[in-house]
C-alpha cells in the first residue's frame, strides 16, 4: 500500500518537473534530464515517453484523431465516433474497433473501468519499453540516462519482490501496490473522459478546428475536482485540470488561489467551466462509458460504412 501511494505521489513530482513548474522561480536552473531520470528510476515509467504523449495531449486535448490520452481501443472508447476505426496521427496507425473491442471490452467498458485502472500501470511499462526501443520518430527525449534509469527501476523492483518469501506473497504485493497506484490512472482519466470529444480538424473550418482556439478547447475538454484544501496533496494539482491546461507551467502551489480568476474569465466569455466533487466526477465518467458501451452493442460496420458512403 505504501509503495502504491509513493508511486502515485511521486508521479505528481514528475508531472511538475516535466512541466517545469516544480520551482517557479528557478525553473531555468532545473536539470530536466537528471530529474526525469530520477522519476523514471523510482516510478518505472519513461519520462521521455510521457513527455512525447503529454505534449500532444496538451496541444490538442480530446481530439479524436490526435490526442493519445483518449486513444485506448480496443479497451475503451469514450465516444461512438471511435467505432469507425479512425487513424490516429500520434500513433501513426488505425485504432481498430476490432472483434475484441466490439465483443469483449467496449460493450462492458463501464464495468471494466475500475478493474483495468488497477492494472493499467503495467501498460505504461510496456509503452515505455516500446518507446525507448523504437527509432526516433520525431518525439525527442530518448537518452541513455533515461534508458539506464528504466533498467535501474526494473532492477530494484525485482530485487524488492524477490526478497518476499513466497510466490503467493510476491504476487499479492505486486498486484496490491499496482492497484493502489491505479488511483492515479483514475484521477487522470476523470479529467477528460467525460468531456466533449472534438472531431477531426479536416471536418472543421477556421476557429472550430481541434475544438476551437487554445483557451476554448482546453476549457471544454477539462473537468475540475471540487475538494477541500486538506485534500490537495491527494490530487497533486490535477483537481485544477482546467487551469493546469491553460497555464501548464504554473506551479501547483499557486493553482487554488488562481482558480477563481479562471472561473470568472470563463463566466465572462460564456465558456462551460466544469467542476464536480470527486464522487460526481467518477459517476460522470461511468455514465459516459456506459452510454458509449450501450451504443456499441447496436453498432454495425455496414451501417457506418453506408453513412460514410463507403464501399
Amino acid at each position: 500500500v505504501l509503495l502504491g501511494i509513493f508511486w502515485q505521489q511521486f508521479a505528481f513530482v514528475g508531472h511538475d518537473c516535466g512541466h517545469m513548474s516544480a520551482r517557479t522561480h528557478a525553473r531555468d536552473n532545473i536539470d530536466v534530464p537528471k530529474l526525469g531520470a530520477l522519476v523514471t528510476f523510482f516510478n518505472g515509467i519513461s519520462v521521455a515517453w510521457w513527455k512525447a504523449t503529454h505534449n500532444v495531449h496538451h496541444a490538442v486535448p480530446n481530439t479524436v484523431d490526435c490526442d493519445p490520452d483518449i486513444a485506448h481501443l480496443p479497451v475503451f472508447a469514450v465516444d461512438k465516433i471511435m467505432f469507425g476505426s479512425l487513424y490516429n496521427k500520434y500513433h501513426g496507425r488505425v485504432m481498430e474497433f476490432d472483434w475484441p473491442a466490439r465483443n469483449i471490452f467496449v460493450p462492458y467498458q463501464h464495468l471494466w473501468y475500475y478493474p483495468i485502472m488497477c492494472v493499467a500501470r503495467f501498460n505504461l511499462y510496456i509503452q515505455s519499453v516500446l518507446f525507448l526501443l523504437s527509432s526516433n520518430d520525431g518525439h525527442g527525449g530518448r537518452t541513455k540516462l533515461d534508458v539506464a534509469a528504466f533498467i535501474g527501476f526494473i532492477s530494484w523492483f525485482s530485487l524488492l519482490v524477490s526478497s518476499i518469501p513466497t510466490w503467493g506473497e510476491r504476487v499479492a504485493f505486486v498486484m496490491l501496490s499496482h492497484a493502489v497506484a491505479g488511483l492515479l490512472n483514475v484521477q487522470i482519466t476523470l479529467s477528460h473522459f467525460s468531456r466533449p470529444i472534438f472531431d477531426s480538424p479536416t471536418k472543421e473550418d477556421g476557429v472550430n478546428k481541434y475544438g476551437g482556439d487554445f483557451f476554448t478547447r482546453n476549457v471544454k475538454s477539462s473537468l475540475d475536482v471540487d475538494c477541500p484544501t486538506v485534500l490537495d496533496w491527494f490530487h497533486g494539482g490535477l483537481q485544477f485540470q482546467t487551469l493546469h491546461h491553460l497555464y501548464p507551467r504554473l506551479g501547483r502551489q499557486h493553482l487554488r488561489k488562481t482558480e477563481p480568476l479562471i472561473a470568472s474569465l470563463c463566466k465572462k466569455h460564456s465558456l462551460p467551466y466544469a467542476r464536480r466533487t470527486f464522487l460526481e466526477c467518477n459517476m460522470e465518467v461511468f455514465e459516459t462509458l456506459k452510454g458509449t458501451a450501450l451504443h456499441s452493442r447496436t453498432w454495425s460496420p455496414l451501417i457506418y460504412e453506408s453513412m460514410c458512403a463507403q464501399g
